[in-house]
């Protein structure tokens, strides 16, 4: 098997994983697809799961792609890389905003010791992001709760830090989720934000963007950069950093789909008995193949807000 890393970037991680899972060498397979309708003939190779639920099954075949713990983009070297703009220590506490499965959560007590309580929208995914921190002997200092994140939340402690990644884009009500999250930070406190925006208003209206957001299984409820700067500071946050790194996310989605090869042709070796995983990675391949797309169009970016709580708050 030739290895993922020396293929052309323009063969998509759909038809590597399709491939791999019918025999084919992904070159070849991807000469045989190239003539036809890519996205009718790459989602109808396999019948899509009937809906893109938050399972367990489908919960740790995702981190079998991203890592233990996460769900998205970001392992272990990138979040110590963000974290180290917030200063940590063990002396202090942090809130975190759409905890997802707690990995980064978890990775901030281990690095730094700090205290932190997360929130999750999804009830399932909090359950069980809460139970790894259990069973990693984090009960007490990586608390993940469920919290409907887009309905006036309430925290119920005051915190030195906060970190939100990737979350606001599926926030409605996003001024009050960031009141939320001012008022309970402690005055001279930093919040670390990073989130899916689209590069002007324009862009988000465009119809390969309408198109990702409906094959997104969360409702997409985008803004642009300028617009997510001016709502932290409506409610009260000096904004030090404002910075693109969708360059970045890009490497990291390709990084991460490149590695599933091993676990594509560990599942092939019963076909039968591991169709519906295949499915789950076929629909989540789908899902990060057309958001990559949006992103290596430059309508759809990422960006890293650091903003502070001045004194006078």
């Amino acid at each position: 098997m030739t290895d993922i890393q020396t293929y052309p970037e323009h063969i998509p991680f759909l038809w590597r994983i399709l491939a791999w899972w019918e025999g084919y060498d992904p070159l070849e397979y991807a000469r045989m697809r190239r003539p036809r309708k890519r996205r009718r003939s790459v989602i109808q190779a396999l019948p899509a799961p009937e809906q893109h639920s938050p399972t367990e099954a489908r919960l740790d075949l995702i981190q079998k792609i991203w890592g233990k713990g996460l769900s998205d983009p970001g392992g272990p070297d990138y979040i110590n890389e963000l974290s180290k703009q917030l200063s940590l220590s063990p002396q202090m506490s942090a809130l975190v905003v759409g905890a997802g499965l707690g990995g980064l959560a978890r990775k901030l007590v281990q690095d730094y010791g700090v205290w932190i309580n997360g929130y999750e929208s999804d009830p399932v995914v909090a359950e069980i992001a809460q139970k790894i921190s259990v069973d990693e002997g984090l009960a007490r200092k990586a608390i993940i709760s469920q919290m409907n994140l887009d309905d006036s939340p309430i925290f119920e402690r005051k915190f030195d830090r906060a970190f939100s990644k990737d979350t606001l884009y599926k926030v409605t009500h996003k001024k009050d989720l960031l009141k939320a999250v001012h008022k309970q930070l402690k005055k001279s406190s930093l919040f670390l934000l990073t989130d899916y925006v689209a590069k002007d208003q324009k862009s988000i209206n465009h119809p390969e963007m309408v198109q990702w957001q409906i094959n997104e299984p969360d409702d997409i409820v985008l803004c642009d950069s300028s617009s997510l700067r001016n709502l932290l500071e409506e409610v009260g946050f000096q904004v030090r950093v404002q910075e693109d790194v969708s360059t970045t996310y890009i490497k990291m989605i390709e990084q991460a789909w490149a590695q599933t090869n091993e676990l594509v042709l560990e599942l092939a070796e019963d076909k039968e008995a591991n169709r519906d995983s295949l499915n789950i990675i076929l629909k989540e391949a789908e899902v990060w193949d057309m958001r990559a797309r949006a992103l290596q169009s430059g309508r759809l970016q990422v960006y890293r807000y650091l903003a502070y709580k001045p004194t006078s708050f």
